[in-house]
């Protein structure tokens, strides 16, 4: 019963990494409370914004991202939970999200729509410039 509460409980976590782990890769490389990793917890959130249905709890979406795709950003346990998880999320997805060459340069990409395109343009700007004015 005790591993079974312990396996409960990142689904009702307010870790950013757990709560938004059904967007897909949602590990951010900053420190915490740095102005890097609160712009890209702000792109996030935004994703979480489109993403969700109101009706939907989000420990739903992470129960079906777990047992629908293994908590996984490439495999495909259970198809029929898979196109679930999909149509909850409105097929909103984040498959990787890292640093290339420096810390200046944020990389996210995924399956979006045009505005949180341009969100992510702007919040990789952002960064940038956050680390060439030092």
């Amino acid at each position: 019963m005790k591993d079974f509460i312990y396996a409960l409980l990142p689904f009702f976590s307010n870790n950013p990494n757990e709560r938004y782990r059904y967007l897909g890769y949602t590990w951010i490389p900053y420190d915490h409370g740095t102005y890097p990793y609160n712009v890209v917890l702000d792109v996030i959130k935004l994703i979480d914004s489109k993403a969700t249905r109101w009706w939907v709890p989000r420990f739903i979406l992470r129960l079906t991202q777990l047992f629908g795709n293994d908590n996984s950003v490439i495999r495909v346990r259970n198809r029929t939970i898979h196109n679930l998880h999909r149509w909850l999320t409105r097929g909103y997805f984040i498959t990787d999200l890292k640093t290339k060459w420096e810390e200046d340069d944020v990389r996210i990409y995924g399956y979006f729509d045009g505005d949180i395109d341009k969100a992510i343009r702007k919040a990789e700007n952002l960064i940038y410039n956050h680390y060439k004015n030092k």
